[in-house]
């Protein structure tokens, strides 16, 4: 089966997006993870899926799969890759869009020739919508990891963050504690994983260990997540640029009912026809 895609870049994080309007495909686990691998295949962070909407008043159905082969339930720079290549294929000649995810509705602008503006559902902290087993609410929380006491804070966007705020994020081991909380049984639906330095009242420093897919060059909803919770606390205005190794965002929530916004670049990268 020949099935035609786009290979696109959110600020480092990339994709291969494939439009299943115009052509069908049944999405299994091992397609997922064929199509996904760096060797073999195209090779992405994750796989995403244009649908027709479920919802009269919705303009797109949008899914996200893991290199894993498992589905997720956000991912803000995959939205924005969403929004330009709806645009660029003719798909809606609307700028503004309304797409929906197993995370919630996201509410979708093209802003310039790369640039796009994506409104995802206000941040949580309640630890039942992250979820996160815990006897209490609280601020943050702390859990044993490799023998330390790591402290966080529990946050939900659509899918699930654990922030941990350190004084310098290239001294981290990123993927022995981004493992460590992810399977910790607090966890029950695992975690992102989010080490961030506070630079100043408009910067955050971010490296990301992702669920699926692990340390990625970006992660849009996890800088949407760390800007809530540094904002919530004080650490940083309420519009902040978020620093990543593939690029920088500009998050703002300005209160705490309003949806976070998160503007950056999406790129197309090329096209192409694979033998599935």
């Amino acid at each position: 089966m020949h099935l035609k895609f786009t290979k696109m870049n959110g600020i480092g994080n990339d994709f291969v997006v494939i439009d299943t309007i115009n052509q069908h495909i049944n999405i299994t686990k091992n397609m997922v993870k064929r199509i996904a691998n760096r060797h073999r295949g195209v090779g992405c962070d994750q796989l995403l899926i244009i649908e027709p909407p479920k919802e009269s008043h919705v303009d797109f159905n949008y899914r996200i799969f893991n290199r894993d082969g498992l589905e997720a339930s956000q991912c803000g720079n995959g939205a924005r890759c969403i929004a330009k290549f709806i645009y660029d294929q003719g798909l809606s000649g609307k700028r503004k869009l309304l797409v929906s995810s197993i995370g919630g509705m996201l509410h979708i602008e093209l802003v310039g020739k790369n640039m796009v503006a994506v409104e995802i559902q206000p941040p949580s902290f309640d630890p039942k919508k992250v979820p996160f087993k815990t006897e209490k609410q609280d601020k943050s929380y702390k859990l044993e990891i490799m023998s330390r006491m790591i402290e966080f804070v529990p946050v939900t966007v659509g899918n699930p963050h654990a922030i941990i705020f350190e004084k310098d994020i290239r001294k981290i081991n990123i993927r022995q504690i981004g493992r460590d909380f992810q399977k910790h049984q607090s966890f029950p639906n695992q975690v992102n994983v989010n080490f961030a330095q506070i630079i100043n009242k408009d910067l955050i420093k971010l490296r990301v260990f992702e669920r699926g897919s692990g340390e990625t060059e970006s992660c849009g909803s996890g800088a949407c997540a760390t800007a809530a919770a540094a904002i919530r606390d004080g650490l940083v205005n309420s519009a902040v640029t978020v620093q990543q190794k593939g690029g920088h965002l500009k998050i703002v929530w300005p209160n705490e009912s309003d949806r976070i916004k998160m503007i950056g670049e999406a790129k197309t990268v090329f096209q192409g026809i694979m033998n599935i």
